[in-house]
């Protein structure tokens, strides 16, 4: 019979392990069917046997044989057949089980394969969203939060990827995709690594000097987006030493600039490059981290060959700093005046920092240093007005104009976008350089820069102190408030080439002066040896009465007498004095070219002149415009 279980298996198409599932599904349980009596049975195996008693013997035969071995008797061997017979209607009960069965399955891995398909669908959906947030973030100029969240974005499709693996064949088939979502999310992390740039700037070597206190090495970190450079913010960078040492860190500001400061360097080529261990970066693996180190740039620093030359060439790098591929601050610029202390007054040493700040600048790619134009009256009522109309276009601020002495104007007059001015202090052994770099027309900083430079650096036999007039000069007493009835005057004075020059022996200087009320003019010129002469009003200019807002050149180029530099050589002055009542005389000598050497000091004449101003209703201003001047051999 258990033969004939398995034909009837086969008869009805069925896996003889499922006859017992057939049976009860087609015929279900019934009590008759049971046998109470047998104890230890399951309800399965009963319903089995019950079922297959369905099966009953029509026939049965046999056969015996006597089996031999090797010709020796071996016992008997019986061989039976059973015919059995089966109900008719049992093929179509189990062909109906089956297809039943058949479309239950297939629903439910139909159903399987919906939901993987349903769950792989939200799976690239947040890997599209992550990838275009990624995208925006660079495009944004954020590139290292993109660069986190592709990070993020990997992990969690491996996380995924491991669910898949062990949540059944439906989904496992299904990783291939995730695998190929996380190689796009392995290139989109190459995209953005390979778009950021470390840029040590336009200047790529540093001096090394013995008295430097401090040395700024700038970087700056960039993006590419499409045709678009962004700077990178909050984007934190390491300098390392040519032995590999890390000696400073740095964090990128807004502008993507960022300042290593570091006490000391040796020559050498030093490494600029990201810092995989600082900030957002932080949270990338080892992997990420290390291809990180392939977005480097460098710098050089050697031993300057002239201390004094080294210095000049760190100060200007600091001064026109800038990335490699952006423009220049300014590319056409005029030399300010080089002055010591606060005291708008130069020095031998003046001319010998601009003639080296003229060569070092001149090295610069694309910079060109303008050289001084004529001046004359019409010349400066242009510049004045075109520093004006600079002024209100760059501020909406009621600040005035800056003066006709100021570098602002000058840079204007000789068709320079900036000019730059110098102060230095002297410390002990060591000359302190400021550089300021002021924009034509608004006089606005562009830029600063602080370099030390040794004492023992400077050429021989050159005198870094201005004269000693002009260290200490003898105090004067304020200009007295105007009367309650009368306005004060704005008087501005200058040299032609502005405040606080310095120039040499046999150079011609001329002085612009202007005012904005009309009113009486009086200027006197005090040399080097303190001899004060008067040069307006003179034996041609008449009392000296001028018109508000023009502008007076002394001398004309009508005038007989011409300022020429010659011994003695210091601190020079021309003060001068405005009022709406004619000046007093003063005593003096009338020189062969119509000017009047006086006989007074200076304190005397101011107590004289200011006198005016003290009655009622008089108009009155005063200011003075100082040179330097220093002999031919400098």
């Amino acid at each position: 019979m258990k033969n004939a279980r398995k034909e009837y298996a086969q008869y009805t198409g069925v896996e003889v392990s499922e006859v017992d599932e057939v049976i009860r599904a087609m015929y279900g349980q019934s009590s008759d069917v049971f046998d109470p009596t047998v104890a230890g049975r399951s309800k399965s195996m009963q319903t089995t046997d019950a079922q297959v008693s369905r099966i009953k013997a029509k026939q049965w035969y046999w056969e015996k044989y006597q089996a031999a071995k090797a010709g020796k008797p071996q016992g008997q061997v019986f061989k039976s057949w059973v015919l059995v017979t089966v109900p008719v209607d049992e093929y179509e009960h189990v062909q109906a089980w089956k297809r039943e069965r058949q479309l239950k399955a297939e629903q439910s891995k139909k159903n399987r394969e919906l939901e993987a398909a349903a769950e792989l669908e939200r799976q690239l959906r947040l890997h599209q969203e992550r990838i275009a947030e990624s995208n925006s973030l660079a495009a944004g100029g954020e590139a290292i939060n993109a660069l986190v969240m592709v990070k993020a974005e990997w992990d969690r499709l491996d996380a995924s990827i491991h669910q898949f693996k062990t949540a059944g064949d439906h989904l496992k088939a299904k990783i291939p995709i995730l695998e190929d979502a996380q190689r796009e999310t392995l290139s989109q992390s190459i995209r953005v690594r390979n778009a950021i740039i470390i840029d040590s700037g336009r200047f790529c070597t540093i001096n090394a000097l013995t008295t430097a206190r401090e040395y700024v090495v700038p970087a700056w970190a960039w993006t590419k987006s499409g045709t678009k450079t962004l700077p990178l913010g909050n984007v934190p960078l390491l300098l390392s030493s040519p032995a590999g040492e890390i000696i400073a860190r740095a964090l990128t500001d807004r502008s993507g600039r960022a300042e290593f400061r570091v006490s000391k360097l040796e020559p050498g080529r030093y490494r600029i490059g990201l810092d995989a261990t600082a900030g957002s970066l932080s949270a990338l693996d080892a992997g990420m981290a290390s291809a990180l180190k392939s977005i480097e740039n460098h710098i050089v620093v050697s031993y300057a060959v002239d201390e004094f030359e080294g210095a000049i060439h760190n100060a200007l790098s600091q001064l026109f700093a800038g990335p490699s591929q952006s423009p220049l601050f300014a590319y056409r610029v005029t030399l300010g005046p080089v002055t010591y202390g606060t005291t708008r007054q130069g020095s031998e040493l003046s001319l010998v920092v601009q003639r080296q700040l003229r060569q070092e600048l001149t090295k610069l790619d694309g910079l060109t240093v303008m050289e001084p134009r004529p001046r004359d009256v019409n010349v400066m009522a242009q510049a004045v007005t075109r520093g004006i109309a600079i002024q209100k276009t760059a501020s909406a601020s009621k600040e005035p104009a800056p003066a006709i002495g100021s570098s602002a104007i000058q840079a204007i007059i000789d068709g320079a976008e900036a000019a730059l001015e110098t102060s230095y202090s002297v410390m002990g052994n060591v000359l302190v350089f400021d550089m300021t770099l002021r924009e034509a027309g608004t006089d606005k900083v562009l830029a600063a820069a602080v370099v030390n430079v040794p004492r023992t650096s400077i050429p021989h036999g050159i005198e870094i102190f201005p004269a000693a007039a002009a260290v200490s000069p003898a105090p004067f007493a304020p200009p007295p408030p105007s009367a309650p009835s009368g306005p004060k005057i704005r008087l501005q004075i200058t040299s032609h080439l502005g405040d606080g020059q310095t120039y040499r022996e046999g150079d011609s200087i001329s002085y612009f002066v202007s005012t904005d009320l009309d009113a009486y003019l009086l200027l006197i010129y005090a040399d080097a040896a303190n001899n004060l002469i008067q040069i307006l009003p003179n034996r041609y200019s008449g009392e000296g009465f001028f018109p508000a807002g023009k502008y007076l050149q002394i001398p004309g180029p009508s005038d007989r007498f011409e300022f020429t530099i010659t011994a003695p050589f210091g601190l020079e002055r021309v003060w001068a004095f405005a009022s709406s009542r004619p000046f007093p005389r003063l005593k003096g000598a009338e020189l062969e070219n119509g000017l009047v050497l006086l006989q007074s000091d200076l304190n005397s004449i101011l107590k004289t002149l200011r006198q005016v101003a003290r009655e009622p209703g008089t108009a009155y201003g005063e200011t003075q415009a100082t040179v330097t001047t220093v002999a031919r051999n400098i």
